[in-house]
Order: structure tokens, then sequence, then C-alpha cells
């Protein structure tokens, strides 16, 4: 298998979870904004698209989004309980999290923190703008911090009950 990832990118997570399951990978490097492969290439021949993370199978299957990426590793593990398995209530409400962490956390809090000319104040030119960056994290966290605490969010990919449990 083939990681590709970008430092600073959404590509740590599916990182983390190949040690964590101790499957054989190359990590490939990319330039996220000039999409060149370390090494050479350009990474638009793998993946269209152009972001990271991207996993290349054995057998040249492309798979891409962090979310799918780290139930499909899971998957070939069953036995280091990485995820709750296929079918059960503990798997949908893993793949409700790993959707928030994309979304909500990622793309919708902390990713204009990377785009230049994103105002950090709610007033810019005398426009106002639905929420300042800070404000945006600020919510984005406090819903976080909330399930953590209410015990509602597993504390790993294979918690069953969080972290009272």
């Amino acid at each position: 298998m083939k990681l590709f990832y970008a430092p600073g990118s959404s590509s740590l997570l599916p990182h983390i979870v190949l040690y964590e399951a101790g499957l054989p990978f190359v990590a490939v490097r990319i330039n996220e904004h000039s999409k060149v492969i370390e090494g050479g290439g350009d990474f638009r021949n793998v993946n269209p698209l152009g972001y990271v993370p991207a996993l290349v199978l054995d057998d040249g299957t492309l798979l891409t989004e962090g979310a799918a990426i780290v139930q499909y590793i899971a998957d070939q593990v069953p036995s280091k309980n990485l995820a709750p398995p296929n079918g059960t209530f503990e798997r949908t409400k893993l793949q409700s999290w790993l959707n928030f962490c994309s979304s909500e956390m990622h793309k919708g809090s902390f990713s204009p923190l990377f785009y230049k000319g994103i105002p950090e104040e709610p007033f810019v030119h005398g426009l106002r703008h639905d929420l300042p960056i800070s404000m945006s994290i600020s919510k984005a966290m406090n819903i976080l911090w909330d399930r953590i605490t209410q015990s509602s969010m597993p504390t790993s990919l294979s918690s069953q009950t969080g972290p009272a449990g």
C-alpha cells in the first residue's frame, strides 16, 4: 500500500492508523500546493482530485477520504479492535464522529487558518462576516469538549463507551 500525504493536512489520521494496524505501507509525500510527488511526478495522475489523503492498494485501487481510509485499514486487522465491527450501532457512531471531525472540525473550523485573506475579525471593511475564525474554532471545540466530557465520543477508534467507560 502507498499512503500519499502532505504534512499539516488531514492525511495524519490514516498515517497513524496504518502504524497502529501494523500493516506494511510506503508513505509518499506530496507538495499540496504544486501537486508534485516527492521524487517526481504529478499527484493528479494518482488522484485526479489532487487532495490527500489517498491510499493506493497493492492492486492499484485508489481510496480517498480519511474517514473511509481509516475504516478500511481497521477492517483489515479486526483482531486489533481499531474500529467496532461493521453493521453495529457502535460503528455508526464512529462514522458519525469521523464525519464530524472531517467536516465541522477540520474543514469548517480550521481550514480557514490556512488561507490568506480570511478575516480574523467579524467586521472587515465595514462588512459583517458570519463568524470570525476564532469564534468558529471556539464553537467547534466547545461542542467536541462537551461530547468528550459527556462520554458520548469514543476516546479511540475502538472505544465502545467513551472516556468514563
